[in-house]
């Protein structure tokens, strides 16, 4: 046993063995997994094994290679949605704050996106008991890779799927739908200047219209000075006056050529300073309704790609056993019952969180693309195209040989020399070329020979 454990060890592979007596405790220690019998087995074989069989029935080493792969399969459904929340957000994020400068998502939001992916997420999809269908899966080799190909093409696809519809969110439905526009600064200052600085600044009527003037018709910063009706500006006197923005609100005369500065120059310049500060705190409680909705969208996407996180291998049946898992339920429940809550609640949204309340279309909506991430990104991310990409990229990074799917046409060059096609009716061929599996199958049986194939 011994001789026999070292040496497929050395092939590279998993070694498991069972025994009960003391001559098999130098086998148990050496393998990659010793399982010792409960009941036969002597003190000896327990201490070297790493399992002990208590009830020595030979279905136990099922039921633990079963809650193997399924403890295992659970880590690997928590990465997938914990990293594409964490690709999602941090790109949202950063590109949000440096192009837009707004927020999309503030403190507060990110730290329940946050529990969502930790707490939530955690109790959802790592308390998954184990399904039958775990033991007809390939067994794991020594190298297995936590997050594999598979793993990483769904959380492209689903994070490109989730950033382009934030981005559309941010971006694009501002300038579509009129309950999300925004103001624009230039219109800010033409239809609340005298307002602001007259109701909230107490700046003197006179003065206030003189400065408004200035800022809004002149082209100091708004406005075109150069236009034929330019008596809207305070300092035209019907002439061009100098483009030097200090000599012509001071009225100097054009021959003067150094002016630092007058009391009507540090007037207009003081008011703009407090319109600008207005006008930030005014877009921000503006943009509050476009990221809103934003912050409801991509929850909801996040609750959905729960649902997709359930498998991992390109499988359809998400919805399996889904009614049976009463924690993901209740887990899944909780959160929609907390995000419209937060969405909903007076002083828990506008103080708190932040958002304004979304009426019944802006609920169906975020409700629709969440949903919509399940057929989407189910099919692309089943896509023969992206699993090969993808495969191919993986390969050539690491330098090392895999199987891809191929329906037709020839194998991959360098580095798959001896590709097989994985999961596909095609062989590799004489030339490279893909051909039938089946029919290979077929005319090797019946001159009973070993296939051309191998596994």
């Amino acid at each position: 046993k011994l001789t026999l454990v070292r040496l497929l060890k050395q092939q590279g592979e998993v070694v498991a063995v069972t025994g009960d007596g003391t001559n098999d405790a130098p086998a148990l220690k050496e393998s990659d997994v010793g399982l010792a019998m409960g009941i036969a087995g002597t003190e000896v074989a327990k201490e070297a094994a790493d399992i002990v069989i208590l009830d020595d029935n030979f279905s136990s080493i099922v039921k633990s290679v079963l809650w193997g792969r399924a403890v295992f399969t659970n880590i690997r459904k928590f990465l997938m949605f914990q990293l594409t929340v964490n690709f999602v957000a941090l790109v949202i994020s950063f590109f949000g704050a440096v192009i837009g400068g707004q927020e999309p998502l503030n403190v507060l939001q990110l730290l329940w996106v946050n529990m969502i992916m930790d707490t939530m997420g955690a109790l959802a999809l790592a308390t998954e008991d184990p399904t039958p269908e775990l033991l007809l899966m390939k067994p794991y080799g020594r190298n297995e890779s936590l997050i594999n190909v598979t793993m990483w093409k769904h959380i492209l696809v689903q994070g490109c799927y989730q950033l382009f519809v934030l981005f559309f969110i941010l971006y694009a439905v501002p300038n579509m739908i009129s309950r999300y526009n925004l103001t624009s600064k230039s219109d800010y200052f033409l239809n609340n200047c005298d307002d602001r600085l007259v109701n909230h600044h107490g700046y003197p009527a006179s003065n206030a219209t003189f400065i408004c003037g200035v800022l809004n018709y002149c082209g100091f910063p708004y406005g075109d000075r150069y236009s034929q009706n330019s008596y809207a500006c305070p300092i035209y006197n019907g002439t061009l006056f100098s483009p030097n923005e200090i000599i012509a609100v001071c009225g100097y005369n054009a021959t003067v050529t150094v002016v630092s500065s007058c009391d009507k120059y540090d007037m207009v310049k003081a008011a703009q300073k407090n319109l600008n500060s207005d006008f930030t705190d005014f877009h921000s409680d503006e943009y509050i309704t476009p990221l809103s909705l934003l912050f409801n969208a991509f929850i909801l996407c996040q609750v959905f790609n729960e649902i997709n996180a359930r498998r991992i291998n390109d499988e359809y049946t998400i919805f399996s056993g889904f009614f049976s898992n009463h924690i993901f339920l209740t887990v899944i429940f909780v959160t929609i019952v907390l995000q419209a809550m937060i969405v909903n609640v007076p002083g828990l949204n506008d103080k708190i969180f932040k958002v304004n309340r979304l009426n019944w279309q802006e609920w169906l909506v975020s409700i629709a693309l969440g949903i919509a991430s399940i057929p989407s990104v189910s099919q692309l991310a089943s896509s023969p195209g992206i699993s090969e990409a993808l495969s191919v990229y993986v390969a050539r990074a690491s330098k090392r040989t895999v199987t891809v799917p191929c329906p037709g046409g020839r194998f991959p060059e360098d580095p798959f020399p001896d590709g097989l096609c994985q999961g596909g009716p095609y062989a590799k061929g004489a030339g490279g070329k893909a051909v039938d599996r089946e029919r290979i199958g077929r005319e090797e049986e019946e001159r009973q020979v070993d296939p051309v194939c191998h596994y």
